[in-house]
């Protein structure tokens, strides 16, 4: 069977596909995670040992990988065929990319082919087939789908503004701070099918703006991890998480109903001193 025509590869995405199977959230998100740091470890290192530009091919390549995988894990249910097949759609979009590099420079070509063309390229030969009326939607999946771009969007802002000069120990340590976090957000926003994506795709989005809401990276992600390990011990809704600003929760740290959960933590503890120090320099300056 060769997988590289339509025909061959539904048919071996088929035979490989597990409906009765049952998928564990946090495995499939701990694999996910996993694949995820490889995958922008390895694309930004190739990309820079080829004197190809690296932040923007490598966010493609990662957006690509996600894509691919919870397309696939959705159709099949099927673990380890969606990693495989994942990892394969990251291998064709990086060959297309230096290929289309190298012949760029050997020839003069009229139409030099983007970083889109690698994507759309590697979709065709890997999700190419499958048609999308025929991709489940039950908790379990949008429940992955939901910790995993939480995750990826945590991990490319910090790419980002990096300019890509990052190492697995850098990932790793933002792991180790935000999955429980994010699995557990998961679990407190699991609910209706019809309300629950208006509430996730809003948390996102929030999230997005709290990460960004300094210049200084470590301080947004300290604040922004301070929040959600208040909001998850809540009854999350999107008026609260609406009405629920960084500024209101420094500088009302005394009184603010929903610190009672958290002003007698360390952590909490460590952001109140950062940020009254960070007050004192601006009135001093």
């Amino acid at each position: 069977m060769n997988i590289d025509t339509g025909i061959d590869l539904i048919q071996f995405i088929d035979n490989e596909r597990k409906p009765g199977k049952i998928l564990k959230h946090k495995k499939a998100y701990i694999y996910f995670n996993t694949c995820l740091l490889k995958t922008m470890i390895e694309l930004s290192a190739k990309f820079r040992d080829n004197m190809i530009e690296v932040v923007d091919n490598t966010i493609i390549g990662v957006n690509t990988f996600c894509h691919v995988f919870f397309v696939l894990l959705a159709y099949t249910n099927n673990l380890k065929l969606t990693i495989f097949l994942a990892e394969r759609a990251v291998l064709l979009y990086t060959e297309f990319i230096i290929m289309s590099k190298e012949a760029e420079e050997e020839t003069n070509l009229r139409y030099n082919p983007t970083n889109k063309d690698a994507m759309l390229f590697s979709y065709k030969k890997t999700i190419g087939p499958i048609k999308l009326n025929d991709i489940s939607n039950n908790t379990t999946m949008r429940n992955i789908k939901f910790t995993g771009t939480l995750v990826k969007q945590l991990y490319l802002d910090f790419f980002k503004k990096r300019e890509g000069n990052i190492s697995l120990d850098d990932f790793k340590s933002l792991d180790s701070i935000f999955s429980n976090i994010f699995i557990k957000l998961s679990d407190k926003t699991e609910g209706n099918e019809e309300t629950e994506p208006e509430l996730r795709g809003y948390l996102i989005k929030k999230i997005w703006n709290w990460l960004n809401y300094k210049p200084n990276i470590y301080k947004s992600y300290l604040l922004t991890k301070c929040v959600l390990e208040t909001i998850v011990k809540m009854k999350i809704n999107i008026e609260l998480v609406s009405n629920f600003t960084l500024i209101e929760f420094t500088e009302n740290a005394t009184t603010l109903e929903c610190l009672h959960y958290y002003r007698e933590t360390d952590f909490y503890k460590c952001l109140t001193t950062f940020y009254s120090y960070e007050n004192y320099e601006n009135y001093e300056n």
